[in-house]
């Protein structure tokens, strides 16, 4: 069990569900990290809805595993089944003027500033940002802002806050072993749960 939730509440997953997509199946092999990621989302959802005032959880989720085991095909998976849906950069105002919780995919590839502006929307309103290849974009500065997302600092303007309910960062990351990829410094692994996928 990765967080506290109040025993009532029947929207808390206890085992990993049976989902399935285009790219991702689940197996017995998957079942504890999935049902952390599962986990790690329902809490935000519920803290997102009002609905789970006393839980607890880190702010980021890291998902670690070698290439090809479909980490980031669990995550768009896990984050479907809960009725969390994707919103791309050219509906970024319906971040703010909505109820509505969310889900953003940052890719490595993506300038810092656009990175930066992404993770501010999210915290101001509560927003999960799904980045993917993590350890492959730490370098450009982009690891100092999301240091500074985990403690509530938005990245842009440098002010002290706290993040609304329901922000979550969820991270997929390859073995620091491979070309173009960094060691995740132990600023982010200190607010992060860390899952390791292994070979099928």
């Amino acid at each position: 069990m990765l967080h506290y939730v109040a025993s009532s509440s029947d929207d808390y997953p206890q085992q990993a569900s049976d989902i399935e997509s285009k790219f991702f199946v689940s197996t017995p092999d998957t079942d504890e990290v999935q049902l952390g990621l599962e986990q790690s989302i329902a809490l935000r959802r519920l803290q997102h809805n009002g609905k789970c005032h006393d839980c607890t959880g880190q702010p980021c989720l890291i998902i670690e595993g070698e290439p090809g085991l479909g980490k980031s095909e669990m995550v768009r998976a896990a984050l479907g089944a809960q009725g969390i849906e994707e919103i791309g950069k050219e509906s970024l105002e319906k971040l703010d003027a909505t109820d509505k919780q969310y889900f953003i995919k940052i890719p490595a590839s993506m300038a810092r500033e656009q990175k930066r502006e992404l993770l501010s929307r999210a915290q101001q309103n509560g927003h999960i940002v799904w980045i993917d290849e993590i350890n492959s974009c730490l370098s450009d500065g982009f690891e100092k802002d999301f240091n500074l997302a985990t403690t509530g600092v938005n990245p842009i303007t440098g002010k002290e806050g706290k993040n609304k309910a329901g922000f979550l960062l969820i991270a997929t990351a390859n073995a620091a072993s491979y070309d173009g990829r960094s060691i995740i410094g132990e600023a982010i692994r200190s607010r992060s749960t860390s899952l390791t996928m292994l070979p099928w």
